[in-house]
């Protein structure tokens, strides 16, 4: 039921492992619905009344907050995120959602974790007529197949349920591999004027590497260029327990300088002098050294990529849609990434960047030859000083950003609704 201005009231079900916040220092998926809602309380014009189910510590003032856990469910100490087991937490999420949702006569749910899977959804499914849509934010393998029987049961039984991709190999993969139609896909999308633009006169030699430190995203690779071309490189990040081993032995040795301090809060201000320090264009890290700064927000995030030479994309998986990459090229920095996943769809060819070919020994165990890989990086970053920053710029401004991602979801809930 439309609200008394007569918009669409949208329920977006956030997870409740991080809160819906500014401050936030990993997470993409609220990173996006932050964004998103975003835009939608902010113009009007847009038609949409949306309210977030998350946590109670989320911040940002101008969505609408409903929960029913007042704190997020993650453990974040000395550089390491602790997994905890959710999923009883995230039955009464579901329930309550479901229960707001009926009870206020909403719309649309737009769904970001999965609801179909629960037993709060299938307990009600048959009294359920609020279309939902589901946006895929992760990848499908071999692993994860079977979490996805119970959506290809819903679709077969013609339930209004709609599932959205993040990129089109998203979408082509997960269609391929799950047998689901995908009703479409919508790129991710940023808040370009929370991000600073810095021209190549104010870029630095070190390299960018962002995002959670494990094999998949190829910590390691980003290392192993580095030093091939005697660059230094400032990792940003977290550890996850699951990753601990191979932070242990892949990239623990390789670090050079960690930000020191006695305990979590010195750590912090410690880094916040390091990024003002960069922010004024002083250069942070000698030649050839190996910095890991740990997590950071989205305000030191824009300093570190705007004063970077380049980022470095090196993923072994198929990531659905990496953030990080509009994030640096809206700084005017460019990317170098592997063709992997929705790096080509992301990082325009000779123009923001170069997309690097993987030649496997073994793909299934993500086993490529390294050496080979590492030649391409070096020869792609002799050719960075071709990209224009404004190019780079550019390029989020007219694909990847938010307002664009608020207009194609708004076209998939009228098309759906109509």
């Amino acid at each position: 039921m439309r609200d008394k201005t007569n918009k669409m009231k949208v329920l977006i079900i956030a997870p409740i492992v991080f809160p819906i916040s500014n401050s936030l220092k990993y997470a993409g998926t609220e990173r996006v619905i932050a964004s998103l809602a975003e835009k939608f309380s902010s113009d009007p014009d847009l038609g949409v009344h949306s309210i977030v189910a998350a946590t109670g510590d989320s911040d940002i003032e101008d969505i609408e907050i409903i929960y029913i856990y007042s704190q997020s469910m993650w453990i974040f100490e000395n550089f390491e995120r602790k997994i905890i087991d959710t999923r009883e937490a995230m039955e009464k999420h579901y329930s309550f959602c479901l229960d707001y949702a009926i009870k206020n006569k909403i719309d649309l749910i737009h769904d970001n974790t999965g609801i179909i899977n629960s037993l709060a959804y299938n307990q009600r499914k048959d009294e359920m007529h609020i279309p939902i849509i589901i946006t895929i934010h992760d990848d499908v393998d071999y692993e994860t197949l079977a979490r996805y029987k119970s959506w290809k049961r819903v679709q077969l039984e013609n339930r209004p349920v709609f599932f959205i991709g993040i990129s089109k190999s998203q979408k082509e993969k997960f269609e391929k591999m799950t047998g689901i139609k995908v009703f479409d896909y919508v790129h991710n999308g940023i808040s370009i004027e929370k991000y600073p633009f810095v021209e190549r006169e104010g870029k630095q030699d070190y390299l960018f590497w962002i995002g959670k430190i494990s094999n998949k995203k190829g910590t390691d690779l980003a290392i192993k260029v580095a030093k091939a071309v005697k660059r230094p490189l400032i990792i940003a990040g977290e550890v996850h327990s699951i990753d601990r081993e191979y932070y242990e032995k892949e990239i623990k040795s390789n670090i050079t300088r960690l930000i020191g301090g006695k305990n979590d809060r010195e750590r912090e201000e410690n880094k916040k002098e390091l990024i003002n320090r960069l922010s004024k264009n002083e250069k942070i890290i000698n030649d050839e050294d190996v910095l890991f700064i740990g997590p950071v927000n989205d305000f030191e995030k824009g300093i570190l990529n705007s004063h970077a030479y380049s980022l470095l994309m090196l993923n072994r998986w198929e990531e659905p849609f990496g953030l990080v990459m509009p994030e640096a090229m809206v700084t005017g920095t460019p990317v170098i990434g592997t063709k992997r996943g929705s790096i080509p769809e992301i990082v325009l060819e000779n123009v923001t960047g170069f997309t690097i070919p993987i030649e496997w020994i073994d793909e299934e165990n993500l086993l490529l030859k390294e050496e080979v890989l590492i030649e391409d990086a070096k020869k792609a970053l002799e050719k960075i000083p071709k990209i224009k920053p404004l190019d780079c710029h550019n390029h989020v401004k007219e694909n990847f950003n938010a307002d664009k991602m608020a207009e194609d979801y708004i076209r998939i809930y009228k098309k759906i609704l109509k």
